[in-house]
């Protein structure tokens, strides 16, 4: 049992050493029976286009629900079923957040400027 426990805290820790980058990003806040509650650091994302494509793109994965979804805020909530695994859940927005900042860093502002006129949902570029 001891050794059980042991193996378990070994893994605990070499997830959050290859989670350390991440962590700041996303935050497991909250854990009930049924769900997993995590805080998504918005302020990682550099700008406007960044923080609207990350939410639309995390809107397609059924894995997880979003909870607050204003990309003005400094951070905001998704839930998780606990039948997906928090490495699971983390790998996903890590995986978002470069497919994200790639696109950031490719496209033109000419082309951010258009996405964000088709598909900003949120209308911050309204404001």
């Amino acid at each position: 049992m001891l050794f059980l426990v042991l193996f378990f805290m070994s893994d605990i820790h070499a997830i959050e050493q290859q989670n350390k980058g991440e962590e700041e990003f996303c935050t497991l806040v909250k854990t009930t029976q049924k769900r997993n509650s995590y805080e998504l650091n918005l302020l990682s994302l550099n700008s406007n286009f960044e923080r609207v494509y990350f939410l639309n793109q995390l809107f397609k994965f059924s894995e997880v629900v979003v909870m607050d979804s204003d990309p003005d805020s400094k951070t905001f909530l998704i839930g998780a079923s606990v039948k997906y695994p928090m490495e699971h859940i983390m790998l996903m927005i890590s995986d978002v957040k470069t497919v994200t900042q790639e696109k950031a860093s490719l496209w033109s502002p000419a082309q951010k400027q258009k996405w964000m006129t088709e598909c900003d949902k949120y209308y911050t570029t309204k404001k």
